[in-house]
């Protein structure tokens, strides 16, 4: 994989969405998500996001497991960290680094973990709290802003209709706290062909 290889994917997918962009989508809604669950807030705002929000990677901290599998079909929720740092964008190896330290701290004494990352290790230990984060790290010479949040993962909008990869490109308005995945159609073919193979 060459070094610039994600840059370029990126640049591709927004230009992709750029020259034919959807208005609305339907996405339909779990029996059990509540109308006042912070999940539900994209139903709200997934027409903003649609017209207005920016392409960028994102990486699953963790996700219902049921999304790995092809059946149940269901759509489930997850927890996800993104940047709109282009830095990050352009090495979003960095992200999934992140990603997997966070979700290491899962089910741990919280008295082990440093404090700055306790409340996180909490949320993410516990699946029904829907606390979203922002914090600051400053990584290779670079400091960039994170948001970890809970999304919902529509298996329409994914090639095989579930998850097989760890990065995701994804439609966000930073100031919503709200992402959409980017529809499959808008994906490159060699960032699909990565994704379905799990490399990435």
């Amino acid at each position: 994989m060459k070094s610039n290889f994600f840059k370029e994917e990126l640049f591709q997918m927004r230009k992709n969405y750029k020259n034919s962009p959807l208005t609305d989508i339907k996405l339909s809604r779990p029996k059990w998500l509540d109308s006042d669950d912070a999940l539900s807030e994209i139903y709200s705002q997934k027409s903003a996001l649609l017209q207005r929000g920016e392409i960028v990677y994102a990486s699953i901290v963790q996700a219902n497991t049921l999304l790995f599998k092809s059946f149940p079909p269901f759509n489930c929720p997850a927890e996800i960290i993104y940047s709109t740092n282009t830095f990050v964008n352009e090495n979003p190896e960095y992200l999934f680094d992140i990603a997997q330290n966070l979700y290491n701290y899962k089910d741990e004494d919280l008295n082990t973990i440093p404090e700055e990352w306790r409340e996180i290790a909490r949320v993410i230990t516990d699946e029904y709290d829907r606390t979203d984060f922002t914090f600051s790290i400053q990584l290779n010479g670079n400091l960039a802003e994170y948001n970890m949040i809970p999304t919902m993962i529509y298996r329409k909008l994914l090639p095989k209709g579930k998850l097989m990869g760890t990065l995701l490109p994804v439609l966000t308005i930073p100031e919503t706290k709200q992402v959409l995945i980017l529809p499959k159609q808008y994906w490159t073919k060699n960032f699909t062909k990565l994704w379905v193979s799990g490399i990435i």
